[in-house]
């Protein structure tokens, strides 16, 4: 019975994983800044790096590789941005004050101080 089985190529499941892994890394950095696809995307280099083996990686894997990479690269560079525009751009942070207050009741600099707590001022970090 086993003679007339059609052949089945082998599928690497740490490559398959990696795959997809990194294409969710790379969709999920549009809709959930940072942490989501930090994660998938880390995990998708790790599991491409473990599925080479003793061979070369296949194009699954090298794909999990590439879209990780660009994932955390993508999200790091937003992270820097806003960071970068809260400190030093007036017009971001008194929009981004705005906003909050509109949808939260107070400002996002009330937030931090709140958050972070003893005392502590983040105007006095602002960049003028």
């Amino acid at each position: 019975m086993e003679e007339n089985m059609p052949y089945k190529p082998f599928d690497n499941g740490f490559a398959s994983t990696s795959y997809a892994l990194g294409i969710t890394a790379l969709v999920s950095t549009l809709f959930v800044p940072f942490v989501i696809p930090c994660v998938t995307g880390g995990v998708a280099i790790i599991l491409a790096v473990l599925s080479r083996g003793k061979s070369e990686l296949n194009s699954k894997a090298l794909t999990g590789i590439t879209t990780g990479t660009v994932a955390i690269v993508l999200n790091l560079l937003i992270v820097f941005a806003v960071v970068y525009l809260f400190f030093c751009n007036n017009l971001f942070r008194i929009a981004l004050n705005s906003r909050y207050m509109d949808m939260f009741g107070y400002t996002f600099t009330d937030m931090i101080n709140e958050y972070i707590g003893n005392g502590f001022n983040i105007e006095s970090y602002y960049i003028r």
